[in-house]
């Protein structure tokens, strides 16, 4: 499509011209696309470091957040009633944090 840029002030052009806008041809976009590819013999080889590290990642996803057993023994402590809660300890602990973080 050719544009007329000496009339650029002329109303009848504009609105010519956008009625006439077409999207790009899916033929362009296709070439780009396979462009843009990396050619098929690239290969991507991890180092030792990071094939331990995923094996870590994986072994730290297969252990549970919490140890069940301890949560049930506090559970069942605190329904009897002899759930002990030690606030000195507790208040030292709070204190300590505290100064950690300056």
């Amino acid at each position: 499509m050719a544009i007329d840029i000496n009339n650029l002030g002329s109303g009848a052009n504009t609105r010519t011209e956008n009625r006439t806008k077409t999207k790009p041809d899916n033929n362009t976009a296709n070439e780009n696309a396979a462009q843009s590819k990396a050619p098929a013999g690239d290969s991507v080889q991890l180092t030792d470091t990071a094939n331990k590290l995923r094996q870590l990642e994986q072994n730290l996803a297969d252990v549970p957040v919490s140890n069940q057993d301890r949560v049930e023994a506090v559970k069942q402590a605190i329904n009897e009633g002899s759930y002990q809660i030690d606030t000195l300890s507790i208040a030292n602990k709070m204190l300590n944090f505290e100064r950690s973080l300056g």
